[in-house]
């Protein structure tokens, strides 16, 4: 009965909203008070969201270098070439696809004319990566889904609208292969 009673009444003492929202009176934990803004903060924080939004996005390490990175790394590691085949990764409609789909669909064309700077030799890493998982001494099933991949990209960039965008990738991929 008292184990009961215990459960029931610590049942009722956690349950009441009045102790999960906030604190009680007694508690020596305050919660902080809230800073009124003043003008001049208020226009940095809108100056700040405009640079922000208006900026593109600078990131530390570009395509190319991470590209290279893996690339010495499946020459290295073997186990590394089987991981970046089973990799999965959001692409730009939020789809997961795999890591070699999203290397063959965005990187491995070579760039357009109007794209952004840095990413003249991200195209020649790609090869270089994709030519390394190719060779390395991965298992059997690796290398199958390597060829899939190259398969599945080819067929899709087979079924895109005509551009020149579309035979330049077309011309990357067969590049694979010879």
């Amino acid at each position: 009965e008292r184990s009961e009673a215990v459960a029931a009444s610590s049942e009722q003492l956690f349950s009441s909203e009045e102790h999960s929202t906030s604190f009680n009176s007694a508690d020596s934990v305050r919660a902080p008070k809230k800073r009124r803004k003043t003008g001049h903060t208020e226009q940095k924080e809108k100056t700040k969201a405009a640079t922000t939004a208006s900026s593109p996005k600078k990131f530390l390490v570009t395509q190319s270098a991470i590209l290279k990175m893996l690339s010495e790394a499946v020459k290295s590691y073997p186990g590394v070439a089987e991981f970046i085949i089973d990799q999965t990764v959001l692409n730009k409609d939020g789809e997961s696809v795999s890591a070699l789909t999203f290397i063959m669909d965005n990187l491995l064309a070579p760039p357009a004319k109007d794209a952004p700077p840095g990413r003249e030799d991200t195209h020649e890493h790609a090869k270089m990566i994709l030519s390394t998982v190719a060779a390395s001494n991965s298992t059997d099933p690796a290398k199958e889904k390597l060829v899939d991949q190259i398969r599945l990209s080819f067929i899709s960039s087979l079924n895109t609208p005509e551009s020149p965008a579309k035979h330049s990738k077309i011309q990357a991929i067969v590049s694979l292969m010879s």
